[in-house]
């Protein structure tokens, strides 16, 4: 991937993060895969935004004051927006102001070498990250069989040190880290629906490794019982908001990156 140094505009009161690949280029091979990734993640119904080429932080732009994106990126300032197609408006709550995204695929179709992540709440889900304490695809089908967490769509991630996967459920709940003993070990990981994106099956993980498609299943709908009992027993935090299980989708607000781990 091409190593992005992050530019900064000045010349005004505020300094506002600039890509540095403003200037379109070519779609390098490399990035046509991503962009097929990308592709075939929208053609499944879900929200998109490109991360950083050389790591998880969604990308960033300024605006023109008529809130129109200064370059592609589906992003402004500190905040991060995604899309599943056509641009949208959108309500950036920290600026008290409306925006426009650009179409999903701009990044890419600039040249951008970006994984793309996928947008939970926008895109209805919720994903079962683990991180730590799975060493095969057979240690985690008993993990979920002793934690009553049911099949379904499971995405292996990159990671060289564990048996990392996303199990994708749908519908939205809290979000919540946590960490639980079984079988004399440690699962790690964490709950990821509402403000929490992960990055898409087809991206590269630093290790060079790809995200792979492990369980071809359809996502089944979340147990956000079975989830949110699990989380009061083994959340890192302790505290949990109250359960909405009406699996609402996203209503077009922007995110502050700060809200993200």
């Amino acid at each position: 991937m091409n190593i992005a140094t992050g530019v900064l505009r000045t010349g005004t009161k505020k300094k506002y993060p600039i890509n540095p690949a403003v200037f379109k280029r070519e779609p390098s091979p490399l990035c046509l895969e991503l962009r097929a990734s990308a592709q075939a993640r929208l053609d499944e119904g879900l929200y998109i935004l490109p991360l950083h080429p050389t790591d998880k932080t969604p990308l960033a732009c300024s605006t023109h004051s008529d809130g129109t994106p200064y370059t592609w990126h589906n992003g402004v300032h500190s905040v991060y927006t995604s899309s599943n197609g056509d641009p949208r408006k959108v309500y950036i709550p920290s600026e008290d102001r409306w925006m426009w995204t650009t179409y999903a695929l701009a990044a890419w179709d600039d040249g951008i070498e970006s994984n793309a992540a996928v947008d939970l709440l926008s895109s209805n889900r919720t994903v079962v990250d683990i991180d730590s304490g799975i060493e095969s695809e057979d240690e985690l089908k008993e993990f979920l069989k002793d934690m009553s967490f049911p099949a379904t769509r499971c995405i292996r991630s990159g990671r060289t040190k564990s048996f990392g996967g996303h199990l994708y459920y749908e519908g939205v709940m809290q979000s919540d880290s946590f960490v639980c003993e079984w079988r004399g070990k440690l699962v790690k990981g964490e709950i990821k629906s509402r403000d929490k994106y992960v990055v898409c099956e087809g991206g590269i993980h630093k290790s060079g490794q790809r995200y792979t498609r492990l369980w071809d299943i359809p996502p089944v709908s979340t147990p956000v019982e079975t989830l949110t009992e699990f989380l009061r027993l083994y959340s890192t935090k302790k505290t949990l908001p109250p359960t909405n299980s009406s699996g609402t989708s996203f209503d077009g607000e922007a995110v502050a990156q700060s809200e993200f781990e």
